[in-house]
């Protein structure tokens, strides 16, 4: 058969333009960095379910997941800084 690409919802942030976008480990929501903050996605209701800041004055410039001893976590990386979240919690681990 045939495949093709559809757009499946069209959504937007305070006005700001998307720096990076990740998809969590089990797809369930997608990460979409915007300036200092990352908006959670329910890709599914196309709802922003929450938000993060990050605690330095700097835009993020790539967010991504990842696993540390079985905690999910969002990696986010500007010039000067890289800041870890437990997605979890939405609190800081490292910085």
């Amino acid at each position: 058969g045939s495949f093709y690409w559809a757009c499946h919802a069209v959504g937007w942030y305070r006005r700001k333009v998307p720096a990076s976008a990740t998809f969590s480990s089990d797809g369930s929501l997608l990460g979409i960095a915007y300036d200092r903050r990352v908006a959670f996605w329910d890709p599914d209701a196309n709802e922003c379910v929450a938000a993060l800041v990050s605690p330095h004055p700097e835009c993020l410039s790539q967010i991504g997941y990842c696993r540390s001893r079985g905690v999910e976590c969002l990696v986010g990386v500007s010039d000067a800084y890289v800041i870890v979240w437990d997605v979890g919690t939405s609190s800081v681990l490292w910085s």
